[in-house]
C-alpha cells in the first residue's frame, strides 16, 4: 500500500546547490568558492557533511580541492562544458 520513503541526504542537497551555482554564476575554471567555515556558516551544516559534498563534487568532476584544511576548491574545466558547450 505505501512505499518507502527515500530521504535525500544532507551532503546531496548541498552538492546540488553548488553545482547549480556553478552552472548559473557563470563561474569560470579556476573560480575559488568560498571557505568551508563560510560555505557551513551558509548551509548551516556541519563539517561532515560539507566535506562530503566536495568530496562528491570532487569526484564527479565539478571541483578541485588543493587543500582541504584551508579549502581551496576551484571550479574544474571540465565542468565548462555546462552540459553542452562552453560560449568564449
Amino acid at each position: 500500500m505505501f512505499k518507502t520513503v527515500k530521504a535525500d541526504k544532507i551532503s546531496e542537497s548541498i552538492s546540488q546547490q553548488i553545482r547549480e551555482a556553478i552552472f548559473e554564476d557563470s563561474r569560470r575554471p579556476g573560480d575559488k568558492l568560498p571557505s568551508e567555515r563560510e560555505l557551513i556558516k551558509t548551509f548551516g551544516v556541519s563539517r561532515a557533511s560539507m566535506r562530503e559534498a566536495l568530496r562528491s563534487l570532487e569526484v564527479l568532476g565539478f571541483l578541485e580541492i588543493r587543500n582541504l584544511k584551508r579549502l581551496k576548491a576551484l571550479i574544474q574545466a571540465a565542468m565548462c562544458f555546462r552540459w553542452i558547450t562552453c560560449s568564449g
